[in-house]
């Protein structure tokens, strides 16, 4: 057998592994995928659109839209004021932050505001759906939900208003101030002779809130009910907490957790002396569980109840649990009954 083409197959072997290491790798600039979800953003006046928006190692104010699932804002270094979905901006319907938020390094201000129901008896949107974090230093969190609206009259029907939105639906982790309110529920449609019942109020918390390191404060507040009007029935006031707050570490002497349920909605019959329907009931304060792991006192309060025939009752202070340290340091009143 000839061996002639030896030499060359030995060549060859030789050659790719030098041919190898002189072919070019040229990298491109990161470009977001067209599939990736963006938000668009103002940063100390300059709009960015983007699916990471973020400032500088200073103080930064910016200002968004609403965030959607998939969108990163950071702060980054800095006393950052950010801003999403305010009242003087705020989209109908949307819920204020569903991707994550993060202050970053410095005393932050974050406040995010679902939008409110845009079609008549729509519910409000809740404030946050995703995550959100302070990031360092002592910080101030505020989340509201969305206000519902009032309700559609037809010839047959008289709406119910929408409900008011959840304050938090997400996670939140911060040390310094927090604070979650429901969105008020819509009144029910404008008729002078039918049922037109008032939307409940959003609930402030119904899922993670940590109030991290020392001297945190959380307050979660539920909505209040809408007005019935006519012979219509208030609606019922939000909880103000339904999911788990927990404060690592309080102040002594000083209220800690303060959650508390919203007011019921009246009945406004167009007679100030005369009711034609119930009031709504007051929400109640705790329904699940609050958590204050060292010092720091307790708050938990029903809401009050709605004017009306029958008076709306009020809210109990605490239907969950709340555990403090020491045992048993917190409150927990239950809101007064309205007038009928």
């Amino acid at each position: 057998m000839s061996n002639t083409a030896a030499p060359a197959r030995r060549a060859c072997r030789l050659l790719l592994p030098a041919l190898s290491v002189i072919v070019p790798v040229v990298m491109g600039p990161a470009v977001t995928p067209a599939w990736a979800a963006t938000a668009t953003c103002t940063v100390d006046g300059v709009t960015v659109t983007g699916s990471s928006i973020h400032g500088d190692d200073g103080p930064n104010t910016i200002v968004c839209w609403a965030i959607p699932s998939g969108v990163v804002v950071n702060g980054l270094g800095g006393d950052d004021t950010i801003t999403v979905n305010s009242d003087a901006m705020a989209r109908k319907d949307t819920v204020g932050n569903r991707g994550e938020i993060n202050g970053g390094p410095g005393d932050d201000t974050i406040t995010v505001r679902g939008g409110d129901g845009d079609a008549e008896g729509a519910a409000g949107a809740a404030g946050n759906t995703g995550e959100i974090y302070g990031g360092g230093g002592t910080d101030s969190v505020t989340v509201t939900g969305g206000r519902g609206k009032q309700g559609h009259k037809t010839d047959l029907n008289c709406g119910t208003g929408g409900s008011g939105g959840i304050g938090n639906d997400g996670h939140i982790s911060a040390h310094g101030r927090i604070r979650a309110t429901g969105g008020d529920g819509g009144e029910g449609a404008y008729d002078t002779s039918s049922d037109c019942d008032g939307g409940k109020g959003g609930d402030g918390n119904n899922e993670r809130i940590i109030g991290s390191g020392s001297g945190s404060v959380v307050e979660a507040v539920g909505g209040r009910g809408g007005n019935g009007l006519a012979y219509g029935e208030g609606g019922d006031g939000g909880i103000g907490n339904d999911g788990r707050i927990t404060v690592e570490h309080g102040a002594d002497g000083i209220v800690a957790v303060r959650a508390t349920g919203g007011h019921g909605g009246d009945n406004n019959s167009f007679s100030p002396s005369v009711f034609n329907g119930g009031g709504g009931a007051g929400g109640d304060g705790n329904n699940r569980t609050v958590e204050i792991l060292f010092a720091g006192r307790g708050h938990v309060q029903g809401g009050n109840g709605g004017n009306g025939d029958p008076a709306g009752a009020g809210g109990k202070g605490n239907d969950g649990t709340v555990t403090t340290t020491p045992r048993g340091n917190y409150d927990a009143p239950g809101g007064t009954p309205g007038h009928n």
